[in-house]
């Protein structure tokens, strides 16, 4: 399975299809800049059975559960509108505002690569 990713500025997200313990589905990695040192900020597991997220996974990695039907919508409503506060939540160094600007034009991508890898991995099973 392909990995993908979406630069912005000193953020970044990384897109694979992850099976895990008889689990699989859409996982995302935000890596961005703590004290000026990229790091793991946060990683949105949007597995099939147990759905879930992590925050500041490069610390003390606090997961909470997604509890929502559709996973991989739940985790693009959530980075549409709420890239600066998860960063927050994470630990990570603030955005600038270009990387803020930046993010907006993101989505169409983040949107896309996460419909076409769940797409090709689901595309083989049915």
């Amino acid at each position: 399975m392909t990995s993908k990713n979406v630069p912005n500025g000193r953020f970044r997200w990384e897109f694979n299809y992850r099976t895990l313990r008889g689990d699989e589905g859409l996982s995302v990695r935000l890596l961005g800049p703590v004290g000026n040192e990229s790091k793991e900020l946060a990683r949105f597991d949007c597995f099939r059975n147990s759905p879930h997220y992590h925050t500041a996974v490069y610390d003390h990695n606090t997961i909470r559960s997604i509890e929502d039907d559709d996973p991989v919508s739940w985790f693009l409503d959530c980075v549409k509108e709420g890239f600066e506060e998860l960063i927050s939540n994470s630990g990570g160094d603030a955005p600038t505002s270009e990387e803020v600007s930046q993010h907006a034009a993101s989505i169409v991508s983040i949107e896309s690569i996460s419909k076409e890898l769940v797409a090709e991995a689901t595309e083989g099973s049915t």
